[in-house]
């Protein structure tokens, strides 16, 4: 059994104005490498991550890791195409399930990654992150899930599939509040996202 680890970053940072996987945080590492970096240290294996807007730039940022680097050729469709070739990925590395993680939560920890792993019993159930009132990413979606997620359009995430199902194990997660989307989060957050 496996349980594979999909960061997406592939987003055009519309809000933000750049893209917001290069932003500096904790003392100069990008967003991008942050997430990619606590997903190489969990207990998940095979990490991707899902590039598209400034792919490039994206991918030097994340070179030296041992990760798998995944195209959303659809990126500017929304975050449904980003998931969709997540788990394309994770059938091909014959992933038994799926972490989602997003790239743009800056306090996200390996510790939290493993507490979702271990509550989702290493992949067998539905297990995601609490945070504002409700259920969202990352999460783990075992694989008899993936058809639902590749069903996702549009810049619909696994949010309300998450909600819409009973049996989601909800680890509480208050950090996954902050996230960066637009230069206020920027300054507003500047002290924790530089710390």
């Amino acid at each position: 059994m496996s349980v594979a680890c999909a960061v997406l970053a592939a987003g055009g940072s519309r809000r933000l104005g750049r893209p917001k996987q290069l932003v500096r945080v904790h003392d100069s590492t990008t967003l991008v490498r942050w997430a990619a970096q606590c997903a190489c240290g969990s207990c998940c294996w095979p990490v991707s991550v899902v590039v598209g807007a400034a792919a490039s730039d994206v991918a030097d940022a994340v070179g030296s890791l041992p990760i798998d680097l995944v195209t959303s050729l659809h990126w500017r469709e929304g975050i449904a195409a980003s998931i969709r070739a997540a788990t394309r990925w994770a059938l091909a590395r014959e992933a038994t399930a799926l972490m989602i993680c997003l790239c743009d939560q800056p306090l996200l920890r390996t510790s939290h990654l493993n507490t979702l792993f271990r509550a989702s019993a290493a992949g067998e159930c539905l297990a995601a992150s609490h945070y504002a009132g409700k259920l969202g990413v990352p999460a783990v979606f075992p694989a008899r899930h993936f058809g639902r997620l590749l069903a996702l359009r549009g810049d619909e995430g696994a949010a309300g599939f998450l909600r819409s199902m009973p049996d989601v194990v909800a680890v509480p997660w208050c950090e996954g509040e902050l996230d960066v989307d637009s230069p206020e989060d920027l300054i507003e957050h500047a002290g924790l996202l530089l710390g």
